[in-house]
């Protein structure tokens, strides 16, 4: 019986690369790169589903990371990877899911996941890193040297030395379990019109695409600033796990609004500087 660890990001990834060849544990490491949390994801088993998604997120790349063109014959065999990973787990093998229970994407990538393998009688374990930093109470330091109690949100958050300790916590799902994700992702997700989403109450809810707006602006000054350092007391402010190419294209927006003012160049981020507008201001 094989097994199959899948992951959710390049980065949870690394981590799990890191963590199997020091735990010297079996298996192939399927890496899904999706970013479920943003963009249409409606009818992801369908050619006009799927192009109708590398399309939004070819936009997104093209408005927010210019120098990424080249590259997008790379993104768009990734993309398709994504579409096509279930054809190389064969019936009967082990799925290890390894995913953040704070973590939008992860969330909705193991129902998209479980659902695509359904028809495999596949056996799934998972291990929820969140759950695990919950149980261990795990802790960080914040900027005023104080320690704080924290909720990994993703794998990717996590050191892979904190992965012995997760991988300890693993469980074996449940027909019920799995077919309860199985419907969630068919009922609710795949004919969704939404383009964000996030996690609360712990549930994954879709909001309106101009959900961080407010905690942009909240994050901007009268002076100029980069738009890197917003973008990044915004991730780090939020609960949520949200990408900074995502809050760029909204920073765009809200400066096509009138609600920013900028000087650079609107792409890449490292050459923006934004501020309130004017109007902001005194609204």
């Amino acid at each position: 019986m094989q097994t199959f660890h899948i992951g959710f990001g390049d980065s949870a990834c690394g981590t799990l690369r890191v963590f199997l060849r020091a735990a010297r544990l079996p298996g192939s490491i399927i890496c899904l790169r999706d970013d479920f949390s943003i963009g249409p994801i409606a009818h992801l088993t369908t050619e006009d589903g799927k192009e109708q998604r590398w399309q939004w997120f070819k936009n997104l790349l093209v408005a927010t990371e210019p120098d990424f063109q080249e590259d997008l014959e790379l993104f768009a065999q990734q993309f398709q990877q994504d579409r096509t990973f279930a054809a190389d787990i064969p019936a009967g093998s082990t799925v290890v899911l390894w995913h953040g229970g704070r973590c939008t994407s992860d969330q909705l990538g193991i129902r998209y996941v479980v659902s695509m393998l359904q028809s495999k009688a596949i056996r799934f374990e998972a291990v929820d890193v969140s759950a695990y930093s919950q149980r261990i109470h795990y802790t960080v330091t914040d900027e005023e040297n104080n320690t704080i109690p924290y909720v990994i949100r993703s794998v990717g958050e996590i050191y892979s030395e904190r992965l012995h300790g997760a991988w300890e916590t693993k469980a074996s799902l449940s027909s019920a379990q799995i077919e309860e994700w199985v419907h969630d992702w068919e009922a609710h997700w795949l004919h969704s019109t939404s383009r964000l989403r996030i996690i609360e109450n712990g549930l994954v809810q879709a909001v309106p695409e101009d959900y961080y707006d407010a905690a942009l602006l909240q994050c901007s000054t009268r002076s100029f600033q980069k738009a890197g350092r917003v973008i990044g007391e915004v991730m780090g402010r939020s609960e949520q796990c949200i990408g900074d190419m995502y809050l760029l294209q909204r920073i765009q927006e809200l400066i096509r609004a009138g609600k920013l003012s900028y000087r650079g160049e609107l792409a890449p981020m490292r050459y923006l500087e934004i501020r309130l507008a004017d109007a902001t201001l005194t609204e």
